[in-house]
């Protein structure tokens, strides 16, 4: 596995993150740690305002920085106020958060279990282990892009336009990670074909557009 860093998590600030970084530091986690403005998303799907603090681990520590925060989940149970809107959630809706992990931050995942077990409904580990298993499972499939944006990439790129040519190169490029560290492509490979059409497409036309434009001015 690759020993790059890749990104762990998010926080809205170095202080809401400290206390992790504390947590990494004392359990000798290597770590970098960026601020970083959100990159505008083409598809507008993510597009969010404001800076993060972005914290990178090596991708074969994730299952131990999320062990760590499990950890600290029970630990911190016996001192949470009874108000905390968990407490009044049904069964059912606790399970929910059981079936979706990856949904969910490590402390309500983990409160979510610790109820139920005061309700007398305990969770096996086994079970625990064969829903997270499945959740990787199904984010470890791709998914193709909607068919307007793609049309939108062709056209942009036909008159020349540089959003077209970074239509293509987010339907081609773009990754994501996973909740292990694995990262792989966000979209199909028919979405990423699309994608490479699109960015040869607009490659070509923008070299065009540069040349009509730059004799019409040398002439002028």
């Amino acid at each position: 596995m690759s020993d790059t860093f890749t990104e762990y998590r998010k926080y809205p600030s170095v202080e809401h993150a400290q206390s992790f970084l504390d947590l990494l530091e004392d359990n000798e986690i290597e770590y970098h740690v960026e601020k970083t403005a959100p990159s505008f998303d083409v598809t507008f799907a993510q597009n969010q305002l404001g800076e993060d603090i972005v914290i990178k681990l090596k991708a074969f520590d994730f299952e131990r920085a999320n062990e760590l925060l499990e950890k600290v989940a029970i630990e911190s149970y016996n001192i949470i106020e009874k108000d905390y809107y968990l407490f009044e959630f049904t069964d059912e809706e606790l399970m929910d958060i059981i079936a979706r992990p990856y949904e969910w931050n490590l402390f309500d995942y983990q409160l979510a279990q610790q109820i139920l077990k005061e309700r007398g409904k305990s969770i096996p580990v086994e079970l625990t282990t064969a829903l997270k298993r499945s959740k990787i499972e199904e984010l470890e499939k791709t998914e193709s892009s909607p068919v307007p944006w793609i049309w939108a990439g062709y056209i942009l790129s036909l008159v020349g336009g540089l959003l077209g040519f970074f239509i293509g190169w987010h339907l081609l490029a773009s990754n994501k990670v996973l909740p292990n560290g694995k990262r792989i492509k966000t979209y199909d490979s028919a979405t990423q074909l699309h994608g490479k059409r699109i960015m040869i497409i607009g490659g070509f036309c923008i070299i065009i557009w540069l040349i009509i434009r730059l004799t019409i001015t040398f002439y002028i």
